[in-house]
């Protein structure tokens, strides 16, 4: 039986996580399990070599936006952010806004998507991973909150986009981070205007990225080549 591409992209979408998630921006986990003390076994982001910054402010008058490149047509379902409340107990997250921007980029590109005023937060949780300096394995002070933003079904073309976010109740976003290294990246952070984010207490406070995943659906024909070969696997090993 032959199976329309429309076909094909509902039983991807069915089948579980491996589809759903169209875009990840980068790691914030260093080192998988690193936790001790009271949080042992949880996992860890460390602070890069060099640098003092936990995190960057992510609330109030502050924004922080990153891009992404998409190869071909997706329909997005929901994002997610990542951010702390120093010392919180209980996940913290109230609201969060954001904008999708085309590839001109925050301030100067135009807004295809969303404003700076609508709470369009649609859950939080705790994640399993604390935020840490480079050598401290045990503080529990900064556990990672994930903020997901559900997205109405948004159909963007190839290209690439910037997504521009702020929240209520968490106060920093960790950048995206690897074992002691820093990472590098263009993300942007506004405070009045719009300005790259460093990182780094030295020479030449190399760029970074925020991290965020996207979900959703490919479009028809990404989806019914990764069918495709899905059911040519199966041929071969019947």
């Amino acid at each position: 039986m032959v199976r329309s591409a429309l076909a094909v992209t509902a039983l991807l979408c069915a089948a579980g996580a491996s589809y759903g998630q169209l875009y990840n921006n980068g790691p914030i986990v260093t080192h998988p399990g690193g936790m001790t003390g009271a949080a042992a076994g949880a996992d860890r982001s460390a602070i890069g070599p060099g640098s003092t910054t936990f995190g960057y402010s992510s609330s109030g008058a502050f924004r922080l936006a990153d891009d992404f490149v998409n190869d071909a047509s997706w329909t997005l379902t929901s994002v997610s952010f990542f951010g702390y409340l120093t010392n919180a107990t209980a996940p913290t997250a109230t609201g969060a806004t954001l904008r999708i921007w085309d590839s001109g980029g925050p301030g100067t590109g135009n807004i295809v998507w969303g404003d700076a005023t609508t709470n369009v937060l649609s859950s939080v949780s705790f994640t399993n991973i604390y935020r840490t300096t480079g050598t401290d394995t045990a503080s529990t002070a900064r556990r990672i909150q994930e903020v997901v933003i559900n997205l109405p079904n948004l159909v963007l073309g190839a290209g690439t986009f910037w997504f521009d976010v702020s929240f209520t109740g968490i106060s920093f976003t960790p950048p995206v981070s690897l074992p002691n290294a820093l990472y590098g990246g263009n993300a942007q952070q506004f405070n009045a205007a719009w300005a790259p984010m460093a990182e780094g207490t030295a020479a030449p406070n190399p760029g970074v990225s925020v991290p965020f995943v996207v979900y959703g659906i490919p479009s028809p024909s990404a989806a019914a080549g990764l069918g495709l070969l899905g059911l040519a696997g199966l041929r071969r090993r019947r």
